[in-house]
């Protein structure tokens, strides 16, 4: 573990427990815990999803976007 604490930008957590927390999958979570080390704006991402996923429906955008948000902030405030 100490040789992991030496990578820049690392960030661990448990994202199926997030996922499970949120009932979303953990790749979404994933993909906001990536988001401050992408350089891409949280509102593109959002606008994204947004698209792909609105023939599902709110409901699966909405958990969607709430993997994405924990994850992001789970990323953050490591």
């Amino acid at each position: 573990m100490s040789e992991l604490k030496k990578v820049k930008n690392l960030v661990a957590f448990d994202a199926n427990e997030i996922a499970k927390e949120v009932k979303a999958r953990a790749n979404m979570v994933l993909l906001g815990a990536a988001i401050p080390m992408l350089d891409i704006e949280f509102e593109k991402i959002e606008a994204g999803i947004r698209r792909i996923f609105a023939r599902k429906g709110e409901e699966v955008i909405e958990k969607n976007l709430a993997a994405v948000r924990a994850g992001y902030n789970n990323s953050i405030k490591k």
